[in-house]
């Protein structure tokens, strides 16, 4: 399942009730899906309808699944279940266990930090996939560590409830997730890409975060697309452009993060829609 609201919404909700959370790539093939399924022991799956049908493929193979919750139909009835339900499994939908947790509220369970939090796996090319056992304590230092550094960086300025991140790097990895406890500790406020990360210049253009944890994989990809469409232009544009980007790589190494002339001329362009 893509990064969506209702993932942290059932994830927090599973913490709250004491039990640990385990994540499945949406890019896995049947085996490792099924592999993780059993070694994980798994009653109930969260997915959208896209991921069904992985699920009940994997289900053949798996004794322990009992449940799915669907969080992108409101009813079961607004998509054919009934393969799943030949398959044993009971289907669910967000908004269904969202009304039985209004009618049966249950007290929180608190966890010791030493308690399982999440189970991560590796996407590896090779065998099965590893299981990493982290507990509570594991993202509370985590988390307060980027707190820390956070505490003596540029950053801390526009870290308060106005703050914004677009949630795009996968939820399966835990690096996304000790994002998500930063911005929760300081109230600050979480949208979610389309999906897509093709449409990801959109998204930026819509929510308009005002921070952006990433990766170099995803920067040197926009890095190539700004210099191959600048020396595309040719000529004056691309001597200026690459005038201005050297300019710039060396003021950053003496701490200077503007430039009052190729902010404007060129690099404003760069940030355009």
């Amino acid at each position: 399942m893509k990064n969506r609201p209702e993932w942290l919404l059932f994830q927090y909700a599973v913490l709250y009730a004491g039990g640990f959370v385990s994540s499945l790539y949406d890019t896995l093939g049947a085996s490792s899906t099924q592999f993780i399924l059993n070694h994980t022991d798994v009653q109930t799956v969260v997915c959208t309808t896209l991921e069904l049908q992985s699920v009940l493929q994997a289900k053949a193979g798996c004794r322990s699944l009992k449940h799915v919750v669907l969080t992108d139909v409101a009813s079961t009835e607004d998509v054919d279940v009934s393969a799943a339900t030949a398959a044993g499994l009971t289907v669910w939908t967000n908004v269904q266990l969202e009304g039985i947790g209004a009618r049966f509220p249950i007290a929180p369970t608190y966890a010791k930090i030493t308690d399982p939090c999440f189970l991560m796996y590796t996407s590896g090319t090779t065998g099965d996939p590893k299981g990493v056992l982290l507990s509570s304590q594991n993202i509370m230092s985590s988390t307060q560590g980027v707190l820390e550094r956070i505490a003596h960086g540029a950053v801390l300025e526009t870290m308060n409830e106005n703050a914004v991140h677009l949630s795009y790097l996968p939820l399966a990895h835990i690096f996304e997730h000790v994002v998500v406890a930063v911005m929760i500790t300081y109230s600050a406020r979480i949208g979610f890409y389309q999906g897509n990360t093709l449409k990801l210049a959109e998204d930026l253009c819509a929510l308009r975060p005002t921070l952006f944890p990433t990766v170099p994989r995803l920067l040197n990809k926009i890095y190539d697309k700004v210099v191959i469409s600048a020396k595309s232009a040719g000529g004056v544009k691309a001597w200026l452009f690459n005038w201005a980007l050297q300019t710039k790589l060396r003021n950053l190494k003496q701490g200077y993060l503007g430039h009052p002339l190729f902010d404007k001329l060129i690099f404003s362009k760069v940030s355009e829609p």
